[in-house]
């Protein structure tokens, strides 16, 4: 921290811009903050920033009303300094566990983190805070709630190609064998798609993803469905499969094979797979809300630079 904001309650960052917070300080005594690259109080504008910081950090802020920037600052820095806390615990528990690595074929020098229900938290609340996955959710979110249903074709391909844009299912790579007019064409040919998905319907998935012939959508069908039956149902039915699921699953559960989960996608058999992260969910006593989409987020960010 800059020396001469030593004395703030906290630093954030928003934007890419870092701020001083402060519950009274040298400028004034109520709460305020400074732009620590102009040493300046951001007038007019404390309220959008700091409303933009607390959404990204998993803050409902739609349920506190129309709150003034007094209040929006004493909350900023409850926030943030919890979150401090929250790192340093983490720091302690890494510290002093030993990284989890099976099976024969794999690199042992790989450090995995454990599979708890603190960890699993931890990062969930990790991604929800970055500015730009923690934003696409939002966004995700947003679109979902709003346009529900797949029934009208230019909408579900907006849901189409939000979906494949933010959750990098390169489905524009594959345009040669489908295009995003088709696959829109495929879940509307869907008979019940919205009540199925609104229901876990696992087989859902399976049907989606071979419905083309010429390509597999395992990947993006698993999250189209994932993200409908979260988002708009407020379930936990579902579990994504991407690349990197299917490198580090097998370090959480010795006897599965990276081959394994391979046929599993080979032959659209979603049921197995989404079976899977249920047993090893209910092996490892996690019994959090939304475990499931918890556990997308634990395994895809812990793992997805490896």
């Amino acid at each position: 921290m800059i020396e001469r904001y030593k004395d703030a309650d906290t630093v954030i960052t928003i934007e890419g811009k870092e701020y001083a917070l402060y519950k009274n300080g040298p400028l004034n005594k109520y709460p305020y903050m400074i732009d620590l690259s102009t040493g300046e109080i951001p007038q007019g504008k404390q309220r959008s920033l700091l409303r933009n910081y607390l959404s990204l950090n998993g803050i409902n802020i739609e349920s506190f009303g129309e709150r003034g920037p007094h209040w929006y600052v004493r909350k900023a820095i409850k926030v943030a300094q919890e979150k401090s806390s929250k790192t340093e615990t983490q720091s302690m528990i890494s510290s002093s566990c030993t990284p989890i690595s099976y099976g024969r074929n794999l690199d042992n020098k790989k450090d995995y983190l454990p599979l708890t229900r603190e960890n699993i938290e931890y990062v969930h609340q990790q991604v929800l805070a970055t500015s730009d996955y923690g934003s696409n959710f939002t966004l995700i979110h947003d679109v979902l709630k709003r346009f529900p249903q797949n029934v009208d074709r230019e909408l579900v391909a907006m849901k189409v190609a939000l979906i494949d844009l933010t959750n990098s299912t390169h489905i524009s790579t594959h345009i040669k064998k489908i295009s995003l007019s088709e696959i829109v064409d495929l879940i509307l040919s869907i008979q019940d798609f919205d009540i199925r998905v609104s229901q876990g319907d696992p087989l859902l998935v399976s049907q989606l993803a071979e419905s083309n012939g010429q390509i597999n959508l395992f990947s993006f069908a698993s999250k189209y469905c994932t993200y409908h039956n979260v988002e708009i149902y407020e379930r936990d039915d579902y579990s994504i499969f991407d690349r990197v699921v299917k490198d580090a699953l097998p370090y959480y559960i010795p006897k599965l094979t990276k081959s394994a989960i391979g046929e599993w996608r080979t032959t659209c058999n979603y049921l197995a797979f989404n079976d899977c992260i249920e047993e090893l969910l209910d092996q490892k006593s996690i019994d959090i809300p939304f475990r499931r989409r918890k556990f997308d987020h634990f395994l895809w960010y812990s793992n997805r630079k490896k």
